[in-house]
């Protein structure tokens, strides 16, 4: 769970789903985005971040990557494969669903979808299958 004090939260998950995308397709060898004009949205509110902000929203997307959502890949795989997705090529879906975001990752051997959402002061996210 990723903790932010927000103003507006649209705003605010938008540019949480879009660094959540930026990351988490830095892990992978190559990935690309099915929507480009959903992509650009989401990159327009991440620009209006100051780079301050940027930046500290970026190493917060990672130690929860890092400490949560790799680790629960491993788990539900099995296997380690978030070494493997350095190898991997995938293409993320983002899909609106109304009140939330879906970002979903597929790649030849593993497929997720991470679902963000923002309540209250909290924007939460969590791995679905």
């Amino acid at each position: 769970m990723l903790k932010i004090n927000v103003k507006n939260p649209n705003t605010a998950q938008y540019q949480l789903e879009y660094v959540m995308y930026m990351m988490l397709s830095s892990y992978y060898r190559k990935a690309r985005c099915l929507s480009k004009r959903m992509e650009q949205k989401l990159y327009l509110y991440y620009m209006d971040l100051t780079k301050e902000k940027q930046y500290i929203l970026e190493d917060n997307v990672i130690r929860c990557i890092e400490a949560g959502i790799l680790c629960e890949l491993d788990e539900k795989a099995g296997r380690s494969v978030s070494v493997a997705l350095s190898d991997m090529e995938c293409v993320v879906r983002i899909e609106n669903r109304g009140d939330h975001h879906v970002l979903r990752f597929a790649s030849k051997d593993l497929v997720y979808g991470l679902r963000v959402t923002y309540e209250g002061k909290e924007i939460k996210y969590r791995l679905i299958g």
